[in-house]
């Protein structure tokens, strides 16, 4: 996967998270967004075939 890694693969996508300043701390965006960025959840996205961003 290191041409995604380094963007030379000719067709990629970026995805973004965006959350408002003001979303309170255990609500449950803030929550998926934690297990998202998990070491957990970082590795289903890589089990699925994305690039882990950490």
């Amino acid at each position: 996967m290191k041409v995604l890694e380094i963007g030379s693969y000719p067709i990629q996508t970026a995805y973004y998270i965006v959350i408002r300043k003001t979303e309170k701390e255990n609500s449950n965006v803030r929550k998926l967004v934690n297990a998202m960025l998990s070491d957990k959840g970082q590795a289903i996205a890589e089990e699925a075939g994305y690039v882990s961003i950490k």
